[in-house]
């Protein structure tokens, strides 16, 4: 996700890491992550900038979208892994880290 941005030092990427899992950070972090637009938010509820969220995307866009079938248009390729990471997480195959709403009463997660 960052690694087009090596003007980032080791100790940003590891609070924006933590930003990412929702765990706190020191103020130190927080001044630095805010001043180079990392972050966005204020205290408690920080979330990682649209910047950094964009970035994500672009990973799974030529990660994962370019491997599923030509058949499907760009909203099901998109549907298709988003319910596929789901399953993953119900089955307990893979662990969210990070901030992520609470599943509602008929769902087990």
């Amino acid at each position: 996700m960052l690694m087009g941005r090596t003007d980032l030092a080791l100790l940003d990427v590891i609070a924006l890491d933590k930003v990412q899992k929702g765990k706190p950070i020191s103020e130190d972090e927080f001044r630095s992550l805010k001043a180079k637009k990392l972050i966005e938010g204020r205290r408690p509820n920080l979330v990682v900038s649209a910047e950094i969220a964009a970035a994500t995307e672009t990973v799974v866009d030529k990660l994962l979208l370019a491997k599923l079938s030509d058949a499907l248009d760009d909203d099901q390729r998109r549907n298709f892994i988003t319910n596929l990471l789901q399953d993953l997480r119900r089955n307990r195959v893979v662990e969210v880290h990070g901030m992520m709403p609470r599943p509602t009463s008929g769902e087990n997660a």
